[in-house]
């Protein structure tokens, strides 16, 4: 090291700027100085003084800070391995979290049955079900495992499947009919007027919505009907409307001794002193249109009637030949006079 160096070296020393590389430098002469290199400086005394405080400050001087600076790629990456690990330890602990699934409760059975349509099927106990124009039937998916429970709104025809320990249970819009093996038929469309059950065989217990605990045990050939909403002008229904219920007997066809109720399963109509406004309901779901009363005395005559393969013209047609009135078919659109 010449003298050169070595006086940039203890300037730099001196104002506490030597890198650590330069302390090393100085600190590798330093050691040589008493071996193969002359003194530096012209007095012993300054120099032995000069090289004790050297000595000295070499031991306890503090090394310069070094700031080491990443390259932007090294830095990116770091970002990257960081982001990395926070997402693998939020999965890890989510994941740990989740140890117990979720129930699935399985979807109720509904079956739809359009205008124009009647539909049979059988439930998964055995009972067989008939199923009239613009009804819906619904069931839950474990329906025959703990209980036999369906909601109907429409008309239906049951056979019920005996199960002494499941009774079979239908709940509709006004009343819950509780059998235990028995055919009967259920009518409860929201849009009529009433709602009823008319027992073929066996026996059922039928209860109100509103008043539970009020029970009625039918015997075959046996009806009940409850209004759907308040009547009021509807005299031949007063009795139905102060009581709240209607016991009677099912219809007989004098024809055929067939039921009235059930002759739909049969595909066919019957109709036993009923009002054409009535009627005109049961028109609309078999034949898929809309009855539009221009008159209203039109609406309150009366018919006895049964039909089998006639068409919605032949059906009015016929009913003309027992009382007075006039239609007009627009499309699915049929209006009625006097």
């Amino acid at each position: 090291m010449n003298q050169e160096r070595i006086d940039q070296l203890l300037t730099l020393y001196g104002r506490n700027e030597c890198s650590t590389e330069e302390l090393a430098e100085l600190h590798k002469w330093y050691q040589q100085l008493d071996t193969n290199q002359a003194p530096p400086f012209t007095d012993d005394k300054a120099a032995a003084q000069l090289q004790a405080q050297l000595w000295e400050q070499l031991k306890t001087a503090r090394q310069p800070t070094r700031v080491f600076r990443l390259p932007v790629w090294a830095r990116v990456a770091a970002v990257a391995i960081v982001l990395a690990g926070a997402a693998f330890w939020l999965v890890q602990t989510n994941s740990s979290k989740t140890t117990t699934p979720l129930a699935v409760t399985p979807a109720p059975k509904k079956i739809s049955i359009p205008y124009g349509a009647t539909k049979k099927i059988q439930l998964p106990d055995g009972t067989e079900v008939w199923l009239n124009a613009g009804s819906e039937l619904l069931y839950a998916a474990d329906f025959n495992t703990r209980h036999r429970t369906v909601q109907l709104s429409g008309e239906a025809f049951f056979d019920v499947k005996k199960d002494a320990e499941r009774p079979f249970i239908i709940n509709t819009g006004k009343m819950n009919i509780r059998v235990l093996g028995t055919a009967f038929n259920v009518k409860a469309y929201p849009e009529d007027k009433t709602s009823e059950a008319s027992l073929i065989r066996g026996a059922i217990e039928v209860s109100m919505h509103g008043d539970p605990k009020k029970k009625f045990i039918l015997r075959p050939n046996e009806k009940i009907v409850f209004p759907n909403r308040p009547l009021p002008g509807s005299n031949d229904l007063e009795a139905l409307q102060r009581e709240g219920y209607a016991l009677s007997s099912v219809s007989i066809n004098p024809v055929d001794s067939s039921v009235v109720e059930t002759a739909w399963t049969n595909n066919r109509l019957a109709f036993m002193n009923e009002r054409f406004g009535d009627i005109a309901q049961q028109l609309e779901r078999k034949f898929e249109v809309k009855l539009h009363f221009e008159d209203s005395t039109a609406a309150g005559l009366r018919f006895t009637a049964t039909f089998e393969d006639e068409d919605i013209r032949e059906t009015l047609e016929a009913l003309q030949y027992s009382l007075p009135f006039n239609f007009r078919i627009d499309k699915k659109d049929i209006y009625i006079t006097r």
